[in-house]
């Protein structure tokens, strides 16, 4: 009996241990929001005076419920309980919810308050930060999305549009000196949006690189940053995808990050069209205000933004990377062809700006070079070096010849030669007519003109052919 007895008890008490394990299993606390089975959406609400709470909405049955935690399948969910993060506001969550009449309404809303406190001068550059806020609340529906750039000089308001675009969803307001390792811990936690003041990117530090880092992994939603851990060395990784709006002086030189932003001219308020100084709690009201109205947007729009609606917008004459940028935007508000309309100009001209850009670059100068000594040098094989001597006067700049031959074999995909006078470029018509058009350099290099002579040449042997 006293065996039974200890036995009974061994199985009590594993028993006990088991339904503390399940426990452990089924409990997860998550960030801040939550989505269930495409059915209900949660968002975590923070009052200042209680205890977080969620705020869920149920698509089928269109309602609204308070939930203390939320329960899917074997799994519980809870809110985050951090108050220092939430309260210090280094991270922004909504404390209550609020109505708001119907999206046309918002939108109002939005562009009062940005008139109050931002001149921005560009009305079309207006309509665009009033749709990244929106798109900043439903970007998690998105598989990519662009970042948005306050861009000029000292005294234009950069920073002032950067403390508006607080109303964005969960924004983290940080500068670009600020360690980086915090940022993409915070990211990885909460999501939202990341809003970078200060944002040099050309500036070589290398608290800077990090952030580009973060930059280049968070435009997509698998983007990663891998870290390792000094103890363990155990390999990390942080999900950095997400809304990320930059202050800089400048644009940069890296060709990739830039395809991804847009850029918010901004230029100095004349008068008293707007405050000198913001009163900050009466600011942060207004703010809270309209958090709390975007927060409700984002319950009842979240499942019907239609992440396809940009598809019968796009516009095969300009790049693929800027239909791509542009698309979260018209999704966000497809039922606004005025504001697509206009959104669609900006982006030709956008287009035409980078054809103009990337004809100006260094690789367009080489290519040129090449066409131009082939023209003119008796062999009609430019020497590498010579490319380089005239590239020191277009830039004001010294480039070894090595430094250019690699451009011209490794990026171009020509060949070159060494000869007693030193390496040649090995001219490939074809290959050389080819970059002139992927550079926009006809017009440049007069070859319209020469390719119109060229096909009347070979319709002539054509037809001469025929005839025999």
């Amino acid at each position: 009996m006293k065996k039974d007895k200890g036995k009974q008890n061994n199985e009590k008490s594993n028993n006990s241990k088991n339904k503390k394990s399940s426990r452990k299993e089924k409990k997860i606390y998550i960030k801040t929001s939550r989505v269930i089975q495409n059915n209900l959406i949660a968002e975590m609400v923070y009052p200042v005076n209680n205890k977080p709470v969620f705020l869920v909405w149920d698509k089928k049955l269109k309602s609204f419920k308070i939930k203390k935690y939320i329960l899917e399948g074997r799994l519980t969910y809870t809110p985050y309980v951090n108050r220092d993060l939430i309260l210090n506001k280094t991270i922004r969550i909504p404390s209550k919810a609020k109505k708001y009449g119907n999206t046309k309404k918002l939108i109002y809303r939005i562009r009062k308050f940005i008139d109050k406190y931002v001149y921005i001068k560009d009305s079309v550059d207006k309509e665009i930060i009033i749709t990244y806020i929106l798109l900043t609340w439903v970007y998690d529906r998105f598989s990519a999305i662009p970042y948005l750039r306050a861009i000029g000089g000292l005294g234009t308001g950069k920073s002032r549009l950067l403390k508006v675009l607080n109303l964005c969803y969960k924004s983290i307001y940080t500068f670009s000196l600020a360690s980086s390792a915090p940022i993409f811990r915070i990211i990885d936690e909460f999501g939202g949006t990341v809003i970078i003041d200060e944002m040099e990117l050309g500036k070589g530090t290398e608290k800077n690189a990090d952030i580009r880092e973060i930059l280049r992994a968070g435009k997509e939603n698998n983007g990663v940053v891998l870290r390792c851990d000094p103890k363990t060395y155990k390999v990390l990784s942080f999900k950095v995808f997400g809304p990320k709006i930059l202050g800089s002086r400048y644009t940069s030189n890296d060709a990739a990050l830039e395809s991804r932003i847009i850029n918010i001219r901004m230029v100095e308020a004349k008068g008293d069209s707007v405050p000198l100084m913001i009163e900050d709690k009466k600011f942060e009201r207004e703010c809270e205000y309209l958090r709390s109205k975007l927060l409700v947007w984002r319950l009842k729009n979240y499942f019907k933004i239609d992440i396809n609606a940009y598809r019968k917008y796009i516009d095969f004459n300009i790049s693929k990377r800027l239909n791509e940028i542009y698309a979260p935007l018209i999704c966000v508000r497809e039922h606004d062809r005025d504001f697509i309309k206009s959104l669609l100009g900006k982006a030709k001209k956008k287009h035409m700006q980078l054809l103009e850009d990337k004809s100006m670059s260094m690789e367009a100068n080489i290519i040129r070079e090449i066409y131009y000594l082939h023209n003119s040098c008796s062999s009609g094989s430019p020497l590498v070096q010579e490319i380089a001597d005239n590239l020191r006067v277009n830039f004001d700049r010294k480039f070894s010849s090595r430094f250019i031959g690699s451009i011209i074999s490794e990026n171009f995909g020509l060949k070159t030669e060494h000869t007693n006078k030193g390496n040649v470029v090995v001219y490939d018509r074809k290959k050389v007519i080819s970059l002139i058009e992927e550079y926009h350099l006809e017009k440049i290099l007069n070859l319209e003109g020469e390719k119109k002579i060229e096909e009347k040449l070979q319709k002539y042997l054509k037809n001469k052919k025929e005839k025999n």
